[in-house]
Parts: C-alpha cells; sequence; structure tokens
C-alpha cells in the first residue's frame, strides 16, 4: 500500500505535488502560474538548433515551423519516395539525426544519402568507391543509423544514448513491440510511446507510414486524395502526430505533390517536387508542368471509304 503524504500548507504546493509523483507516479498537475512561466520560456528560447521551419529550406512553403516534443507523420504509397523525402528533409536541416532504418540495410541507406548529398547517381557512387578511399562521408556525418528493430521498451534508453535533435522511424511499424502480434495494436502502442519520448527528451520525432490500397483508390477504381486519415492501422497515428504531411504522385513519374493533411499550429501548404529517380533528390518546383497532350485514338474511317469506293466501281 502506497503512504498517505500528509500536505503541508506551509511548504510549496508545487514542490509536494512533484513528491507525490514521485511516490506514487501520477500525472504532475500544472498551476496557471507555472504554465506562464513555462509559455514565457518559451517564447524566449532560442529554437534556430532544435526546432525548424520547412519555409526556410522552401520558401514557396508558408510558416511551418516544427519544435522539439512534436511528432511528424508522413504518408503515402509505396514506391513514391516517402524514405527519400526525409532524407532530404535531414540533409538539409543539418541537425543531428537518429535513424531507425528498419525497412532498408545499411549499405543501401548509406549509398542513397550519399547520392542526395552529392547528387551522384547509383553507378557514379559506386564508381567512385572503387577507386578512392573513404571521403564523401563528411556530408552525412550529423546522422547515425539504426538497423535492428528496437524494442518499444528501449526506445528511452536509445535516443538518450544518442542525444539527437531529431529521431527519424522508417517506419513506424517497424518497431517492435512486446507480447503484441496485432499489427494495427502495434502502431498504436508505437505512436502513443512515440508522443511521449517526444515530450519527455525534448526531440523531434518523424515517423514514415504505410497507407492501405483503400487509402489510394475507391472502390470504382478512381484515384483518391490523402488525408489525414489514410495511414494504415489504428486512428492513433493522426490523433496523436502533431503534423501529418502526404506524399502524393504517379510512381512511373517524377512530379510528386507534397501536402500537409493535418497541424496542430500552422497553416496547410501544398509544394510539388521533382523527384530525380537517379540520385534521390527532391527539388522544389513552383508548379506541375502541364499533362502531355493524349495522342488521337487511330481511326479506320479513311480506311473504309476508300475501300467503299473501291467496291463501288467494281
Amino acid at each position: 500500500m502506497n503512504a498517505i503524504i500528509p500536505i503541508d500548507a506551509d511548504r510549496n504546493v508545487a514542490a509536494q505535488t512533484r513528491q507525490l509523483d514521485h511516490e506514487e507516479d501520477i500525472p504532475r498537475a500544472y498551476t496557471a502560474k507555472e504554465m506562464e512561466e513555462d509559455y514565457r520560456k518559451f517564447v524566449l528560447t532560442d529554437f534556430s538548433k532544435t526546432a525548424f521551419d520547412l519555409h526556410r529550406l522552401y520558401p514557396s512553403i508558408p510558416k511551418y515551423r516544427v519544435y522539439p516534443g512534436e511528432v511528424v507523420v508522413f504518408i503515402g504509397d509505396t514506391g513514391l519516395g516517402k524514405t527519400a523525402f526525409v532524407q532530404n528533409l535531414v540533409m538539409n536541416l543539418k541537425m543531428k539525426t537518429l535513424w531507425l532504418s528498419l525497412e532498408n540495410h545499411a549499405t543501401l541507406q548509406y549509398r542513397r544519402f550519399i547520392q542526395i548529398a552529392h547528387d551522384m547517381s547509383e553507378a557514379a557512387v559506386l564508381e567512385y568507391y572503387s577507386h578512392n578511399s573513404n571521403a564523401l562521408s563528411k556530408a552525412v556525418s550529423h546522422i547515425t543509423s539504426v538497423f535492428v528493430p528496437p524494442k518499444l521498451s528501449a526506445m528511452k534508453r536509445l535516443i538518450s544514448c544518442h542525444d539527437p535533435r531529431i529521431v527519424v522511424v522508417d517506419t513506424l511499424d517497424g518497431i517492435a513491440v512486446e507480447g503484441v502480434k496485432d499489427p494495427v495494436l502495434q502502431v498504436e502502442k508505437s505512436i502513443i510511446q512515440l508522443k511521449g519520448l517526444a515530450q519527455e527528451l525534448n526531440v523531434i520525432i518523424m515517423a514514415i507510414h504505410h497507407i492501405p490500397k483503400s487509402a489510394t483508390v475507391d472502390h470504382r477504381g478512381n484515384r483518391k486524395r490523402l488525408t489525414k486519415h489514410s495511414g494504415k492501422g489504428s486512428s492513433s497515428v493522426e490523433q496523436k502526430a502533431d503534423k501529418v504531411i502526404a506524399i502524393e504522385g504517379d510512381d512511373a513519374g517524377e512530379i510528386r505533390e507534397v501536402r500537409s493533411v493535418k497541424a496542430r499550429d500552422a497553416g496547410p501548404f501544398t509544394q510539388f517536387f521533382h523527384f530525380n529517380k537517379e540520385t534521390f533528390r527532391y527539388t522544389a518546383i513552383s508548379s506541375p508542368p502541364p499533362p502531355a497532350p493524349r495522342l488521337a485514338k487511330p481511326t479506320t474511317i479513311g480506311v473504309r471509304l476508300v475501300l467503299r469506293k473501291a467496291i463501288h466501281n467494281d
């Protein structure tokens, strides 16, 4: 049985609350005065090294700031380059990043980072390392990668050990949750835990998440637009995420539309990119190129008229 801690009227209420939190493991309650002081500190905090604004990377995007403690989820169809987009993002931000690569193996992940950093094709990277010593990794020295799926219970220790500003989880369903086999419940527990860790450890967490086929195509086979509800599995994903960004396009083409479909405290945006499949680079463009004109379907009308005249003359 937990001991009852008497409330001492002469002691600071906040101090007693912290003691109660420690003794009984209950959530801490904040007074309005404490919240006011925390907000004042927030306003005066220099976030230049711990937060980022997409507007600074891509000026055509309106102000879209991501702060420590937030979770950003990226959704999109398979093969569109979701991972590549986030790789471009962390490459350009140059913030200390811990990348949990739970789908790509180490050689593939490293090579694609080098392609993006140095604007090189796969063949160029292979050619370089066939004749040169290690000299390209400096461009990605701010990124540390993990390739073994971590247990959810070990995530806090893993993040604390590396002390990153950004944590990337690729993909959300790759985290091992002890005692859970149901994939929907696994995603639900993972996103809830990640949200708590983002706030507790004061880091930005970016999670790449799959979508089901039904999110892109309706029952008639017509293409649908992604929404904040398009993520695969549990609805907890869009509920816990502070921001949800959708990546759409034709996987056979090179144009990608990146849209904010949820943001707690930022306006929506739509930005088009050219995705170079040779180098995996995303380059912002003002608008998508016009669709190619449709070629007229071949017709046999003229042939039929010639045949009719020939038959008539005979």
